[in-house]
């Protein structure tokens, strides 16, 4: 009796499933005729009995349970009905918002969490600022920054009872150029840090070969320079004793009659003018110095010598341009950009002192004793043309900043 009281549930359950069947688009048309097909709305509860008929005799026919089956499966899944736009928005930004607080750290600070496959903990400080960029304040005055910075970490580090108030913060983290950075001070941790530079692993020599966007410091100096050599500790040494001879006392000593010629130009502005902007004067003493002493060039006129000076400060000050530092220019940009402009005005002038050497000999500037230097060991070994371009770009950029 409990199973007899079940089949007019089950009939009306098979009624209102086969009702649900789209058989038109299914059956075949000889299975069918147009007056039985199917109304597109449910048939009412008094005509649900012919549509339990009608059903069972298609099922009964060849492969019919199979399209009953689907056509009632997708007419279910049609029937769910959808959130709003407006709920599916919210939907996703309350996901995007979690997974921005949960990870945010790493979103914001590319590198800056801990790594787990190690144990040693982070030094002290803050990896904040402007979202993948740092603290723009770094740039406006970097060595006040670095100094604020270091007291914050030093009294919250006496607060906290991990140190002594007499004891200086030796070692800070803080996210800057797009980077972690971990920043030491005092001499002795210094040079305790330099003596690790050639004990890479590997027989290598570390430095920093990379800046903001991959390729930057390419980009900027190009590749033979002494900062670039990183994979061979020889090739480097070599290197820096050749670039060294035009450094030497001796060398430099040639270059007096350049020095002084720059200082007394620059006495002369200060006398010409009642009042002198020193960071003004003193930047166009280091640039004359770049291109009389450094380069050995003979730029005649005003205009030429504007032009130089305006080209180094372009392409020096691209270190500090964080569009640049920090967007994935392809290259075909890049060499639109007017600080690459200005690098390859640069290397032109440079190239041209390169072939004058080679034809008329030393002349007492840097680049001149780069090009003759030979190796101290061998005798033989020299600088490639391509060496003393990148090096020399390297020396206009320490001498010019």
């Amino acid at each position: 009796m409990k199973y007899a009281a079940m089949i007019p549930a089950f009939v009306a359950l098979l009624a209102n499933l086969s009702a649900r069947c789209t058989v038109t688009a299914f059956a075949p048309p000889h299975h069918i005729n147009n007056t039985n097909r199917h109304p597109a709305k449910p048939p009412s509860f008094q005509t649900k009995s012919q549509y339990v008929y009608r059903s069972i005799s298609l099922i009964q026919q060849p492969n019919s349970l199979k399209i009953s089956v689907v056509a009632t499966a997708a007419y279910s899944v049609q029937s769910i009905p959808l959130p709003t736009p407006s709920i599916l928005k919210a939907i996703l930004v309350s996901i995007a918002l979690a997974l921005l607080a949960k990870f945010r750290g790493r979103i914001f600070y590319p590198g800056s969490v801990s790594d787990p496959l190690h144990s040693e903990p982070l030094p002290p400080g803050n990896m904040g600022g402007c979202p993948w960029l740092g603290p723009i304040s770094f740039l406006a005055n970097m060595n006040k920054y670095l100094s604020q910075e270091a007291t914050k970490v030093h009294n919250s580090q006496t607060h906290d009872n991990i140190m002594s108030a007499d004891e200086p913060t030796r070692i800070w983290k803080l996210f800057t150029f797009g980077k972690p950075t971990a920043v030491i001070s005092g001499s002795a941790k210094i040079k305790q840090f330099l003596n690790r530079e050639f004990k890479k692993e590997g027989g290598g020599v570390s430095q920093m070969t990379e800046l903001g966007t991959s390729g930057l410091l390419t980009f900027l100096f190009g590749e033979e320079s002494m900062s670039g050599e990183t994979s061979d500790s020889t090739k480097y040494h070599s290197l820096r004793n050749l670039v060294g001879q035009a450094l030497t006392p001796e060398s430099v000593s040639k270059g007096i009659p350049f020095l002084q010629i720059c200082a007394e130009e620059a006495v002369d502005d200060m006398l010409a003018n009642d009042t002198v902007v020193m960071a003004e004067l003193l930047q166009k003493l280091t640039l004359d110095v770049a291109w009389r002493q450094i380069i050995g060039l003979k730029l005649n006129s005003a205009e030429e010598i504007t032009k130089f000076r305006s080209a180094v400060k372009t392409w020096s000050a691209s270190l500090t341009n964080y569009p640049l530092l920090f967007a994935p220019l392809p290259v075909w940009i890049q060499k639109r950009l007017s600080c690459y402009k200005a690098k390859m005005y640069l290397n032109e002038k440079i190239e041209e002192k390169i072939d004058e050497l080679g034809r008329d000999g030393p002349d007492g500037s840097t680049m001149s004793a780069m090009v003759f230097a030979t190796d101290e060991e061998d005798g033989k070994t020299k600088l490639t043309r391509q060496q003393v371009i990148d090096n020399i770009f390297l020396l206009i950029f320490a001498g010019a900043e």
